[in-house]
């Protein structure tokens, strides 16, 4: 089904690039290549081409090629889509409406990169290593670069477009361009895995469980210590990385993708306005991605930050754009864990932080396991109210997969007249028992049969 998808989106994202091209002759009487969007949507006007020759023509080679094509084409709509909307138009008096919805530019600088993006991420497959592929996937932007350059030197500057000029006479300017390009390449590459990481489920419609308590079916990841150095806030530079990659890139794109994929409706987030300051939100563990998006859109002001698993802390090639869209890995180092509980204590001052009680994943499950009220230490060593957040499974309209309805409730706060102890033991029953009562009253749909291995099956090791 995936691969019909692909097939239709690059279809789709032919016709975009055709009508943009034609807009581009009515407009200009010419598509004018000195500019790096016209470029980059010609270029992807071919590989598009050309991947919808490979679907039907299996030599190796070709393949290999044009899917390298698709990644620096998409590269190069995804650069140019993120440009626009932090550089060009803002800086322009024209402002967004036109540099994104006028003539050309509504296919060509809004369009095309959001269905590239689209294909590339959630039906195109790939096999692409981050590093590398992050690096092979900015030969368009550099070509681009140099050959404005030589232009520069030799035919002067009334040659090239002005906000080329302007990044060349601004180098800090050109190596942030850059260096954000090369992070977007990493960024797709980790979605497009991220959309196909569920190879353990085998899409069976029966799931079998042993402990509701410990056992995970989220994939199997071997567990890596954190860098000694590594920290939970970034520093410099890392700073601003932080602010576009959550802001600009994460947030939207999360609303977006609970949107398509899941048609995601919150009801009453209104709960949140009126908390001041920091708080703590547990939700149920149910969603990949999903549970990583979700506590994002829950308050449109205030960051949220994810405390996540040893195996996501595991993916050290991503623990910069992880520590940028908030994830805070747990480690078993003690000297790590006295830097996490710091930065929760911290972050909770003003900010939101989340934590999925369950600890393990559950893909759909529609019930709540038992959890340990352990992780609402926080809350109350902060004197911070809880905010639940429950995912609940309706049918779905068009397919199969279910369509989420989520539920907030809250706040919660430590009582006064409570210890310490008593306090962390109400606010663990108050989540439970909300969670509960969301789910039951809404989730209707199961995408999977949960079942329980009776006990006389369980095969118990000796050794």
């Amino acid at each position: 089904m995936k691969k019909e998808l692909a097939f239709i989106s690059n279809l789709i994202l032919i016709a975009f690039e055709i009508t943009g091209i034609v807009f581009c002759f009515i407009e200009k009487g010419e598509i004018q290549l000195e500019y790096y969007t016209n470029i980059a949507n010609l270029f992807s006007l071919f590989a598009c081409v050309n991947y919808l020759l490979a679907f039907f023509y299996k030599e190796k080679r070709f393949k290999r090629a044009t899917n390298y094509m698709k990644l620096i084409t998409v590269s190069a709509l995804a650069s140019t889509f993120v440009t626009v909307l932090l550089i060009v138009a803002p800086e322009s008096s024209e402002g967004y409406s036109y540099y994104l919805f006028h003539g050309s530019f509504l296919w060509f600088h809004f369009l095309a990169p959001i269905m590239a993006i689209i294909s590339f991420i959630f039906f195109e497959q790939y096999e692409f290593k981050y590093l590398k592929d992050s690096l092979i996937a900015l030969i368009f932007t550099l070509i681009y670069a140099v050959s404005m350059y030589i232009t520069i030197e030799l035919y002067g500057k009334s040659k090239v477009p002005f906000y080329v000029l302007d990044s060349f006479n601004h180098i800090q300017r050109g190596l942030l361009i850059l260096f954000l390009a090369f992070d977007i390449n990493f960024i797709l590459i980790a979605l497009n895995k991220l959309a196909k990481w569920k190879k353990h489920l085998r899409f069976q419609s029966t799931i079998y469980y042993k402990d509701e308590l410990n056992d995970d079916f989220g994939g199997e990841i071997k567990i890596k210590p954190l860098p000694k150095n590594y920290k939970y806030e970034g520093t410099g530079i890392w700073k601003l990385f932080d602010f576009i990659l959550y802001w600009i890139i994460a947030k939207p794109f999360a609303f977006i993708y609970m949107k398509v994929k899941f048609h995601q409706r919150i009801v009453n987030r209104k709960v949140v306005k009126e908390i001041k300051g920091g708080y703590f939100i547990y939700s149920n563990h149910t969603l990949f991605a999903g549970d990583a998006f979700t506590p994002s859109l829950i308050d449109s002001f205030k960051k949220n930050y994810l405390i996540v698993s040893p195996e996501t802390g595991s993916l050290t090639a991503l623990l910069p754009i992880l520590r940028g869209v908030g994830a805070l890995p747990i480690d078993n180092d003690v000297n790590q864990m006295k830097k996490l509980i710091r930065c929760i204590n911290d972050r909770s001052k003003k900010s939101i932080v989340s934590i999925y009680p369950e600890a393990h994943i559950w893909p759909y499950y529609t019930k709540i396991r038992p959890f340990k009220d352990i992780s609402f230490k926080y809350p109350v060593r902060q004197n911070k109210p809880v905010v639940v957040v429950t995912n609940t499974y309706r049918k779905g309209w068009f397919a199969k997969r279910p369509r989420i309805v989520t539920f907030v409730d809250g706040p919660f706060y430590p009582k006064e007249e409570y210890s310490n102890q008593e306090n962390i033991k109400y606010l663990r029953d108050i989540t439970y028992k909300t969670m509960t009562k969301r789910i039951e009253e809404n989730s209707t749909y199961s995408y999977f049969d949960y079942q329980k291995i009776p006990e006389s099956d369980v095969v118990i090791d000796d050794e």
